[in-house]
This record gives structure tokens, C-alpha cells and sequence, in this order.
């Protein structure tokens, strides 16, 4: 999503909006690895 070097850059460019989405995104990375695992669990108990 973001590029770990250019990631102050363009935020700065985008202003608190960047800011804002950027927040947003890394509150649900925990919430999008635990789907992650459950489906494959899920896949993983079908075979």
C-alpha cells in the first residue's frame, strides 16, 4: 500500500486525509491476518 521509504513523503502530501486512511489500514492489519488464518484453517481441515 504504502512504500516504507517514500511513506513520510506522501503522507505529507496528502495531508491529515492520508494520514486518516493510513491509520485505518494499519488498525486492521491484526483483524485481516486473524481472516487469513481462520480460512486457512478452514482449507486446511477440508483436505
Amino acid at each position: 500500500l504504502y512504500d516504507p521509504e517514500t511513506t513520510i513523503a506522501t503522507l505529507a502530501e496528502q495531508g491529515m486525509e492520508g494520514l486518516e486512511q493510513f491509520e485505518e489500514i494499519f488498525n486492521a492489519i491484526p483483524v485481516m491476518l486473524c481472516g487469513l488464518t481462520q480460512r486457512g484453517v478452514a482449507l486446511a481441515e477440508e483436505q
